[in-house]
């Protein structure tokens, strides 16, 4: 192929114009090329590439633990590992205690199983004719008095006997066995409410009345060893 040749009134400024396009399209030199392409001018001194920054130029920017820095301090390391997560923070708070109450749950039902109790005795009493139910009846009685008229002082409320007789349909043996059961359960139901209780009569009374009732149950299995 001919040389193409530029005309001489143009020439030097085509072959300019012609080389910045020639360098921006077609970085090297090819045989191509219409003409001898000029190597680029120099970089003036002082021009040099940048390098890439070092720790010490960034200084703090750095963060520790990366590639290329200084190892992290132990001792930081220590002390971060001392704040625990949120969720165990959460743990570690002390539980907010409601206040108690007055009246713990599960009195009413002590109340009435006590008053179920004196009338077991009672209908014991006149099925059998001994002298020694009479007596657990009577204390029994006293027992509902006495809780009673401690939970009309908090609440003022009264409490009503149940009136309706407990008919007897089992053995002398085997009833007096439920009474002994029914007395154990009924005092670990009093000592559970007493530790409860956020009044102090209640605190007082209710562990006394269970340990009332772990003494009628002692007097059954008397009363059943002597038969």
């Amino acid at each position: 192929m001919d040389e193409t040749r530029l005309p001489p009134w143009g020439e030097e400024l085509d072959r300019a114009a012609f080389e910045r396009v020639w360098r921006r399209v077609m970085p090297q030199d090819r045989p191509d090329c219409p003409f001898t392409l000029d190597p680029p001018d120099p970089a003036p001194p002082g021009s040099e590439a940048p390098q890439p920054p070092t720790r010490e130029d960034l200084g703090p920017l750095v963060p520790q633990g990366i590639a290329g820095s200084d190892p992290p301090d132990p001792g930081e390391t220590e002390r971060h590992r001392e704040v625990p997560p949120m969720g165990e923070l959460a743990a570690l708070a002390p539980a907010v205690q409601s206040p108690k109450s007055p009246v713990p749950q599960g009195i009413a039902d002590a109340l009435r199983r006590m008053a179920q109790g004196r009338q077991s005795y009672r209908a014991l009493e006149l099925r059998w004719g001994l002298g020694a139910l009479g007596a657990l009846e009577r204390e029994k009685a006293r027992q509902v008095r006495e809780l009673s008229a401690a939970l009309f002082l908090l609440t003022g409320k009264e409490f009503k006997q149940p009136t309706n007789p407990v008919p007897v349909r089992v053995p002398l043996a085997q009833s007096l066995r439920e009474r002994y059961r029914e007395e154990r359960s009924l005092a670990g139901q009093l000592r559970r409410a007493g530790a409860e209780a956020g009044d102090p009569l209640l605190g007082e009374l209710l562990p006394a009345l269970a340990g009332r009732c772990e003494a009628q149950a002692r007097q059954i299995w008397a009363l059943l060893a002597r038969r």
